[in-house]
């Protein structure tokens, strides 16, 4: 039996503890307090594995609830108007912009408004 708390603890040290307690408490309360003992690390050993037992069940639920990725993917491509998955080797191409409406096919932007002339100034002639 493996006692975690003990550490390195051998078989020899821990009957020379043994019979330093039957020393040090007596005959008569040394089985009480190894029975005592004994139900402490039963409880204990229930209490981890309970414990464990309830960590389980909460992360199998929460699993159960969340989606996988794989499904996320067919459910969206599924809702963009059934379009088959792009396969990773080819980029999918991008579809071309609509042309404004106040430009018609074929034809040029207008060039760059000119600067305006500006009368000429009045300065020494009277008139």
């Amino acid at each position: 039996m493996y006692l975690a708390f003990l550490g390195d603890i051998g078989n020899g040290e821990l009957l020379v503890i043994l019979v330093v307690a039957l020393v040090a408490l007596g005959p008569d309360r040394f089985p009480a307090m190894v029975k005592k003992a004994g139900k402490v690390m039963g409880d204990l050993r229930r209490a981890g594995a309970d414990l464990q037992r309830q960590v389980r069940d909460e992360i199998d639920k929460v699993t159960a609830e969340v989606p996988s990725v794989s499904q996320v993917k067919t459910a969206l491509h599924q809702a963009i108007e059934g379009e088959p998955q792009p396969s990773a080797a080819t980029p999918p191409v991008p579809a071309p912009l609509p042309r404004p409406e106040s430009e018609p096919a074929g034809s040029t932007p207008p060039p760059a408004a000119a600067e305006e002339p500006q009368p000429p100034e009045r300065g020494g002639q009277a008139g």
